[in-house]
């Protein structure tokens, strides 16, 4: 089968020097390329119009990540893609993203597969984040460094540069709307893995993302991303709502609890605006009571 392949790309007031370096970069890679415009203003479609490649679909007003990038993979699989890769607007990928990614489903792991994501570079620093290997049952989670050639189960992925096939998409299903942003990846991701899929990680895809408005230094020479306290309160209010999903295993939870724990300590440690962060914890603790840990994911 000759694969035919789409790009959805969500935007909200996007940064249009950054989104045309994306655009010359993805165009020759992809036959089409969907913007979900989360702006709702319609001044984005109004600049790049829509043509023959490419579609800017206005939405009415922000629905979030997991809305947006819903609408854009059912129309690019009604218009007969085979796969699609979605994308934040601040990510570019290099030449050969998206023939490396698609390497694998054209092998035998193809039937099993949910996804295949890139290895990502931070925009800010030009370090190479890691991928999140699958988590043993000795609660370790292994940070991937992979090289060209190298590929590996992951725990999870971003869906900026994730490629997923149609059959995949069917049986996976949406992502969930309800969540807004952050989480929407791993729960989905959580869900594949469920139902035995592998999301597989490509070392020789490269994808430079920017990860979080800015990046701070930590003890141990470590670094983070840093959102704004918004951003904090989707994190805590999602994550423990993806705590209590009945295909969260146990050894995910148990690394979950911990690595909620350290991130809730820097947040109000480290990062600027802690009183404000204070706030957003306890109120996405609040609302996550609110919100039905297994509410199915909306279709659009």
């Amino acid at each position: 089968m000759t694969e035919r392949l789409h790009a959805v790309v969500v935007t909200y007031h996007p940064d249009l020097a950054l989104l045309e370096r994306q655009r010359t970069a993805l165009q020759p890679q992809v036959a089409f390329i969907h913007y979900c415009d989360n702006t709702a203003d319609g001044a984005l479609e109004r600049r790049l119009g829509n043509h023959e490649g490419l579609e800017v679909l206005t939405l009415p007003e922000n629905l979030g990540v997991g809305a947006a990038l819903n609408r854009g993979i059912e129309r690019a699989l009604a218009q007969g893609a085979t796969h699609v890769l979605t994308f934040d607007q601040d990510s570019v990928p290099a030449p050969d993203m998206v023939e490396r990614l698609l390497e694998p489903w054209r092998g035998p792991l193809a039937r099993r597969l949910a996804a295949t994501a890139p290895v990502t570079v931070d925009a800010y620093t030009g370090e190479i984040a890691p991928l999140i290997g699958l988590i043993h049952p000795w609660y370790r989670r292994p940070r991937l460094y992979l090289r060209h050639g190298d590929t590996a189960a992951l725990d999870h992925a971003i869906t900026s540069g994730l490629m997923i096939s149609a059959e995949s998409w069917r049986q996976v299903g949406p992502l969930r709307e309800d969540f807004f942003i952050d989480y929407i990846d791993i729960e989905w991701s959580l869900r594949a893995r469920a139902l035995g899929l592998t999301l597989l990680g490509v070392g020789a895809a490269r994808l430079e993302h920017r990860l979080g408005e800015r990046s701070i230094a930590l003890p141990f020479g470590r670094k983070a991303a840093v959102h704004g306290p918004r951003r904090t309160y989707y994190e805590v209010r999602n994550g423990l709502i993806v705590h209590r999903l009945p295909h969260a295993d146990p050894a995910w939870r148990l690394w979950h609890a911990w690595i909620g724990l350290k991130k809730l300590v820097f947040y109000l440690l480290a990062f600027p605006q802690r009183r404000e962060r204070l706030r957003a914890i306890v109120k996405g603790v609040n609302d996550a009571r609110l919100l039905s840990s297994t509410r199915p994911p909306r279709a659009p």
